[in-house]
């Protein structure tokens, strides 16, 4: 378990990339039209959120719903920025395999992200 001064060091600086690549994303226009490449090789059995946390034994959790892959190239490059610049332990995830059922679950120290796919003014997509 983490001490509350390390949570709270690794809450800001996931805040601080948050922030930091949502920024990069508004002024490089190049930066999302490049294909996306798969970069979690881990793999779960598990079907359920806290599975795959204790499985992976990653701090955060970067799920993506996409058509295009335009949703699961940002997730992709937000957690290879996360890992190689903030030293983050973090995992991207495909939203339709798992089980959203223990997400309120969720030790209050993880971290889960959505990257969703939208269309149009921002309606879901339509699967």
């Amino acid at each position: 378990m983490q001490s509350s001064a390390a949570s709270g060091a690794f809450w800001n600086d996931t805040l601080h990339f948050f922030f930091s690549f949502a920024t990069a994303v508004v002024h490089e226009d190049s930066w999302w039209t490049t294909s996306p490449k798969l970069l979690s090789d881990e793999t779960s059995t598990s079907h359920e959120i806290t599975g795959l946390f204790q499985n992976t034994e990653k701090d955060c959790i970067v799920f993506w719903d996409s058509q295009t892959g335009t949703a699961e190239g940002f997730a992709s490059r937000f957690v290879k920025e996360g890992k190689s610049r903030f030293k983050l332990q973090l995992i991207t995830a495909d939203i339709q395999e798992y089980d959203f059922t223990s997400l309120a679950e969720v030790s209050s120290d993880k971290v889960v992200i959505f990257f969703l796919a939208t269309y149009g003014d921002g309606e879901p997509k339509g699967d």
